[in-house]
Protein backbone atom coordinates (compact mmCIF):
# COMPACT_ATOMS: atom_id res chain seq x y z
CA UNK A 1 0.00 0.00 0.00
CA UNK A 2 1.23 3.65 -0.40
CA UNK A 3 0.64 6.99 1.41
CA UNK A 4 -1.13 9.46 -1.16
CA UNK A 5 -2.49 13.31 -0.59
CA UNK A 6 -5.90 13.90 -2.23
CA UNK A 7 -7.68 17.54 -2.48
CA UNK A 8 -11.47 17.17 -3.18
CA UNK A 9 -12.90 20.01 -4.81
CA UNK A 10 -16.80 20.38 -4.82
CA UNK A 11 -17.75 22.81 -7.68
CA UNK A 12 -21.08 24.86 -7.72
CA UNK A 13 -23.03 28.29 -7.57
CA UNK A 14 -25.71 29.35 -5.41
CA UNK A 15 -28.83 30.89 -7.18
CA UNK A 16 -26.46 31.11 -10.17
CA UNK A 17 -24.93 34.14 -8.88
CA UNK A 18 -22.30 33.36 -6.15
CA UNK A 19 -19.56 30.54 -6.77
CA UNK A 20 -19.99 28.10 -4.33
CA UNK A 21 -16.75 26.17 -3.75
CA UNK A 22 -15.50 23.44 -0.89
CA UNK A 23 -12.40 21.77 -0.20
CA UNK A 24 -11.23 18.72 1.49
CA UNK A 25 -7.89 16.89 1.58
CA UNK A 26 -7.59 13.24 2.86
CA UNK A 27 -4.45 10.87 3.32
CA UNK A 28 -4.88 7.81 1.07
CA UNK A 29 -3.62 4.83 1.68
CA UNK A 30 -4.38 3.19 -1.64
CA UNK A 31 -3.84 0.45 -3.30
CA UNK A 32 -4.45 0.66 -7.32
CA UNK A 33 -7.75 -0.11 -7.51
CA UNK A 34 -9.75 -0.49 -10.43
CA UNK A 35 -10.89 2.83 -11.80
CA UNK A 36 -8.42 5.57 -9.28
CA UNK A 37 -7.73 5.63 -6.19
CA UNK A 38 -9.17 9.49 -6.74
CA UNK A 39 -12.25 7.67 -7.62
CA UNK A 40 -12.11 6.06 -5.06
CA UNK A 41 -12.03 8.62 -2.28
CA UNK A 42 -14.98 10.23 -4.40
CA UNK A 43 -17.35 7.23 -4.25
CA UNK A 44 -16.25 6.99 -0.50
CA UNK A 45 -17.49 10.72 0.24
CA UNK A 46 -20.96 10.04 -1.87
CA UNK A 47 -19.88 12.54 -4.86
CA UNK A 48 -21.91 10.21 -7.46
CA UNK A 49 -25.10 11.38 -7.66
CA UNK A 50 -27.83 9.73 -9.29
CA UNK A 51 -30.65 11.51 -10.80
CA UNK A 52 -29.76 14.07 -8.38
CA UNK A 53 -29.24 12.93 -5.32
CA UNK A 54 -26.27 11.81 -3.48
CA UNK A 55 -26.02 7.66 -1.86
CA UNK A 56 -27.37 8.13 1.73
CA UNK A 57 -25.24 7.74 5.00
CA UNK A 58 -22.83 10.07 3.40
CA UNK A 59 -21.07 13.19 3.75
CA UNK A 60 -22.20 14.48 0.09
CA UNK A 61 -25.63 13.00 1.66
CA UNK A 62 -25.48 14.67 4.96
CA UNK A 63 -24.68 17.85 3.01
CA UNK A 64 -27.65 17.82 0.37
CA UNK A 65 -29.87 17.67 3.31
CA UNK A 66 -28.57 20.50 5.63
CA UNK A 67 -28.74 23.30 2.60
CA UNK A 68 -31.01 24.96 0.34
CA UNK A 69 -32.38 23.79 -3.05
CA UNK A 70 -30.69 27.91 -4.29
CA UNK A 71 -27.51 25.72 -3.90
CA UNK A 72 -26.36 23.49 -7.28
CA UNK A 73 -23.74 21.45 -7.15
CA UNK A 74 -22.25 21.15 -11.12
CA UNK A 75 -18.91 18.62 -10.73
CA UNK A 76 -16.23 17.21 -8.30
CA UNK A 77 -12.52 17.27 -9.05
CA UNK A 78 -10.42 14.83 -6.83
CA UNK A 79 -6.55 14.68 -7.45
CA UNK A 80 -3.48 13.74 -6.00
CA UNK A 81 -1.74 16.12 -4.85
CA UNK A 82 1.81 14.15 -6.79
CA UNK A 83 0.65 11.93 -9.26
CA UNK A 84 -0.91 13.76 -12.51
CA UNK A 85 -2.63 10.84 -13.71
CA UNK A 86 -4.31 9.93 -10.36
CA UNK A 87 -7.78 12.27 -10.55
CA UNK A 88 -11.43 12.19 -11.43
CA UNK A 89 -12.95 15.05 -13.27
CA UNK A 90 -16.96 14.19 -12.66
CA UNK A 91 -19.64 16.60 -13.75
CA UNK A 92 -23.07 15.98 -12.35
CA UNK A 93 -25.59 15.38 -14.92
CA UNK A 94 -28.60 16.75 -13.71
CA UNK A 95 -27.15 18.81 -11.45
CA UNK A 96 -27.40 18.24 -7.34
CA UNK A 97 -29.01 20.74 -5.23
CA UNK A 98 -29.94 21.22 -1.62
CA UNK A 99 -32.84 20.09 -0.60
CA UNK A 100 -33.60 22.75 2.14
CA UNK A 101 -36.95 24.82 0.82
CA UNK A 102 -37.93 27.91 1.61
CA UNK A 103 -36.86 31.47 2.15
CA UNK A 104 -33.04 31.34 2.24
CA UNK A 105 -30.15 34.14 3.12
CA UNK A 106 -27.85 35.51 1.67
CA UNK A 107 -24.72 33.35 0.11
CA UNK A 108 -22.39 34.86 2.71
CA UNK A 109 -24.03 33.66 5.50
CA UNK A 110 -22.87 30.06 5.76
CA UNK A 111 -22.95 27.44 8.22
CA UNK A 112 -19.61 26.49 9.83
CA UNK A 113 -16.98 23.85 11.15
CA UNK A 114 -13.78 23.71 12.97
CA UNK A 115 -11.40 21.09 13.80
CA UNK A 116 -9.91 20.20 16.58
CA UNK A 117 -5.76 20.41 17.01
CA UNK A 118 -3.51 17.20 16.92
CA UNK A 119 -0.24 19.43 16.40
CA UNK A 120 0.54 22.66 17.47
CA UNK A 121 2.20 23.29 14.16
CA UNK A 122 -0.87 22.88 12.38
CA UNK A 123 -3.54 25.75 13.03
CA UNK A 124 -6.90 24.11 12.71
CA UNK A 125 -9.24 23.81 9.96
CA UNK A 126 -12.29 25.81 9.32
CA UNK A 127 -15.87 24.74 6.65
CA UNK A 128 -18.02 27.16 5.63
CA UNK A 129 -21.53 26.19 4.02
CA UNK A 130 -23.94 28.11 2.34
CA UNK A 131 -27.27 28.21 1.80
CA UNK A 132 -28.61 28.51 4.98
CA UNK A 133 -32.76 29.17 5.51
CA UNK A 134 -34.55 31.59 7.10
CA UNK A 135 -36.10 28.90 8.72
CA UNK A 136 -33.06 27.37 10.32
CA UNK A 137 -32.01 30.34 12.65
CA UNK A 138 -33.16 32.44 16.12
CA UNK A 139 -32.72 35.77 17.11
CA UNK A 140 -29.48 37.24 16.36
CA UNK A 141 -28.19 34.15 13.98
CA UNK A 142 -28.40 31.18 16.14
CA UNK A 143 -29.27 27.73 14.26
CA UNK A 144 -32.32 26.03 15.56
CA UNK A 145 -32.04 22.84 17.03
CA UNK A 146 -32.74 20.90 14.00
CA UNK A 147 -30.20 23.15 11.99
CA UNK A 148 -27.64 22.00 14.93
CA UNK A 149 -28.39 18.19 14.61
CA UNK A 150 -28.09 18.21 11.20
CA UNK A 151 -24.87 20.48 10.75
CA UNK A 152 -23.31 17.72 13.66
CA UNK A 153 -23.99 14.86 11.44
CA UNK A 154 -22.25 16.38 8.39
CA UNK A 155 -19.25 17.16 11.33
CA UNK A 156 -18.99 13.88 12.29
CA UNK A 157 -19.36 12.27 8.85
CA UNK A 158 -16.82 14.47 7.68
CA UNK A 159 -14.32 13.13 10.89
CA UNK A 160 -14.87 9.65 9.99
CA UNK A 161 -12.04 7.47 8.45
CA UNK A 162 -13.51 6.40 4.49
CA UNK A 163 -12.88 2.99 2.60
CA UNK A 164 -13.36 2.12 -0.87
CA UNK A 165 -13.08 -1.50 -1.61
CA UNK A 166 -12.90 -2.58 -5.22
CA UNK A 167 -12.77 -6.88 -5.32
CA UNK A 168 -10.01 -7.83 -2.68
CA UNK A 169 -8.22 -4.31 -2.52
CA UNK A 170 -9.17 -2.10 -0.31
CA UNK A 171 -8.29 2.02 0.24
CA UNK A 172 -8.52 3.81 3.43
CA UNK A 173 -8.83 7.74 3.53
CA UNK A 174 -7.91 9.90 6.26
CA UNK A 175 -9.36 13.18 6.64
CA UNK A 176 -6.41 15.91 7.17
CA UNK A 177 -5.57 19.27 7.67
CA UNK A 178 -2.31 20.24 5.76
CA UNK A 179 0.32 22.77 6.30
CA UNK A 180 1.29 24.71 3.19
CA UNK A 181 4.61 25.59 1.99
CA UNK A 182 4.81 29.54 2.60
CA UNK A 183 5.90 31.79 -0.28
CA UNK A 184 6.61 35.04 -1.63
CA UNK A 185 4.58 35.99 -4.97
CA UNK A 186 5.97 37.84 -8.13
CA UNK A 187 3.82 40.82 -7.07
CA UNK A 188 5.20 40.64 -3.36
CA UNK A 189 2.39 39.10 -1.49
CA UNK A 190 2.36 36.06 0.66
CA UNK A 191 0.71 33.21 -0.12
CA UNK A 192 0.55 29.09 0.26
CA UNK A 193 1.44 26.10 -1.50
CA UNK A 194 1.79 22.47 -1.21
CA UNK A 195 5.41 21.33 -0.50
CA UNK A 196 6.84 20.42 -3.70
CA UNK A 197 8.52 16.82 -1.75
CA UNK A 198 5.40 14.49 -1.43
CA UNK A 199 7.50 13.47 1.76
CA UNK A 200 7.93 17.04 3.17
CA UNK A 201 4.00 17.30 2.75
CA UNK A 202 2.99 13.85 4.19
CA UNK A 203 5.40 14.39 7.22
CA UNK A 204 2.98 17.73 7.83
CA UNK A 205 -0.44 16.71 7.69
CA UNK A 206 -2.72 16.70 11.12
CA UNK A 207 -4.34 13.08 11.40
CA UNK A 208 -7.10 12.28 13.54
CA UNK A 209 -9.26 15.01 13.34
CA UNK A 210 -13.10 15.75 13.81
CA UNK A 211 -15.11 18.47 13.47
CA UNK A 212 -17.69 20.50 15.03
CA UNK A 213 -20.37 22.42 14.03
CA UNK A 214 -20.76 26.34 15.28
CA UNK A 215 -24.14 27.20 16.89
CA UNK A 216 -24.57 30.17 14.71
CA UNK A 217 -24.23 31.40 11.61
CA UNK A 218 -21.07 32.67 9.97
CA UNK A 219 -20.41 35.03 7.40
CA UNK A 220 -18.49 34.64 4.35
CA UNK A 221 -16.98 37.63 2.25
CA UNK A 222 -15.95 35.74 -0.95
CA UNK A 223 -19.55 34.39 -1.26
CA UNK A 224 -21.19 38.25 -1.70
CA UNK A 225 -23.07 38.14 -4.70
CA UNK A 226 -20.77 38.33 -7.52
CA UNK A 227 -17.61 36.98 -6.06
CA UNK A 228 -15.92 34.08 -6.17
CA UNK A 229 -14.55 31.39 -3.69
Amino acid sequence: MALQLYEVTLIGRMGGLSNVINRWNYRGDVNGVVGGDAAGLVSAMGFEPVAGVFPADTIAADLQALVSNTVQWSSVLCRNVYDATDFIDLPFVPIATGVGTGEVQTPFVSFGLFSNRVRLDIGRGYKRFAGVLESQTNTLGDLTSGAVEDLGTLADAMGESLSFTDGTLTNTYLPVIVKKEKYTTPSGRTAYRYFASEATQLSNLAIGITWSGYGNVRSQVSRQVGRGD
